[in-house]
């Protein structure tokens, strides 16, 4: 994105239930996540995206703080545990945030057929700019509560 190099890519398909990526932080500026499994496929739209909450991770957390720690990410999110930026699943929908956001995936529920199972395909860039300059760089649709998160259709943003 802009002058942020991909750093890493990864993608996971989940069973119909499972409960996903928990809540962590990553070490880039800026996460892409998007969703290709059919909206008919998801038993619950008003979920099984991503759970963004509105605080980051502290600069001085070592990794495994902030992948593994899941009671010092609790604690430091304090009142925003209650508050996260909820992200439903949509086929084709991608969420560009701020890497240093704690968030998690939402819950999910899909259905049986390994068809339907939800796939989400994903990456991070590595900068020294800030997630904020490399997002307002790129073109939106919608623009959540926080300024360090976009939600559109990948076509739109690149």
């Amino acid at each position: 994105i802009a002058a942020h190099p991909l750093t890493q890519a990864w993608g996971y398909k989940y069973g119909p239930a499972l409960s996903g990526i928990g809540m962590h932080a990553d070490a880039a500026a800026v996460n892409c996540n998007f969703w290709i499994a059919p909206d008919s496929a998801h038993l619950d739209p008003d979920h099984g995206g991503l759970r963004i909450f509105k605080r980051q991770a502290p600069l001085e957390w070592n990794f495994d703080t902030f992948n593994n720690d899941e009671d010092a990410m609790k604690a430091h999110l304090g009142e925003d545990l209650d508050t996260p930026i909820i992200v439903p699943h949509r086929q084709n929908r991608m969420a560009i945030f701020n890497s240093n956001l704690i968030h998690q995936t939402d819950r999910i529920h899909f259905g049986d057929c390994f068809e339907d199972r939800r796939y989400s395909p994903g990456s991070s860039c590595l900068s020294e700019f800030s997630a904020s300059e490399a997002l307002r760089s790129t073109p939106a649709t919608h623009w959540l509560p926080s300024s360090d998160l976009w939600v559109g259709a990948p076509s739109t943003a690149l």
